[in-house]
């Protein structure tokens, strides 16, 4: 029932919001390519990166406060449990993403694996786990709107703020191969994410099954040419 939730979910969100978050995650991952063709990612970049998510920012709450207004109002005062829950929650997320992440660094460093594949496997992987366990949670609940809200979002912040932030105070190498495979392949993905989502509103089984047989093609090569 999960693998089925995940690759078949119907999208209720507004299609515009969909066009709006997808397209700025979009220009988002075009404007740092272009920034990496310039050389290293530096401070210039970081600030443009940090504004642009500050603008991303401004136009989602103007856009959302009246839908959240309303949501308080008709569902009452938020309840105490659950506000400890999320603490809770988010905390234990934090500690064990940590951990994950440190001891996959540690045992790919004995293996003498490259830190460029340190950064694009054992630590995406490692730190994108508390997202993937929300899209899927949601997706099962039928709460597609939240699983895809998830994934634009911690796009677009990875990008503009994960890189923007370090920038501003230490210079970011770009390897060459990150210019020829790895944006290509995320721009491809993006628009391939994009269109399914555009034509009927809806991700189905095909779509998600052929998503993940992309990254799987995307990591063996990107392996190989590392090596």
């Amino acid at each position: 029932m999960g693998i089925s939730a995940i690759l078949s979910c119907a999208v209720t969100t507004n299609r515009d919001e969909i066009r709006r978050d997808g397209l700025f995650g979009l220009l988002s991952i075009l404007i740092l390519t272009l920034f990496m063709f310039m050389g290293p990612v530096g401070p210039l970049t970081g600030l443009v990166l940090i504004a642009l998510y500050g603008v991303y920012l401004w136009i989602l709450i103007k856009k959302q406060r009246g839908y959240y207004s309303s949501h308080l109002m008709d569902h009452g005062e938020v309840d105490v449990k659950t506000v400890i829950y999320a603490i809770t929650g988010f905390l234990g997320l934090v500690v064990f993403c940590r951990i994950l992440v440190y001891s996959a660094v540690g045992i790919a460093e004995v293996m003498n694996v490259p830190e460029m594949i340190i950064g694009l496997f054992a630590l995406a992987i490692g730190t994108s786990l508390a997202e993937l366990l929300v899209a899927v949670n949601s997706a099962m609940k039928h709460m597609c709107s939240l699983s895809l809200g998830t994934v634009l979002g911690s796009n677009i912040f990875n990008i503009l703020i994960g890189i923007g932030v370090p920038s501003l105070f230490v210079k970011i190498p770009v390897e060459p191969l990150s210019l020829m495979l790895d944006a290509p392949v995320l721009i491809g993905v993006t628009l391939a994410v994009m269109y399914f989502m555009w034509t009927d509103m809806e991700l189905r089984r095909v779509e998600g099954a052929a998503l993940i047989t992309v990254y799987v093609l995307y990591a063996v090569i990107r392996i190989t040419l590392t090596r």
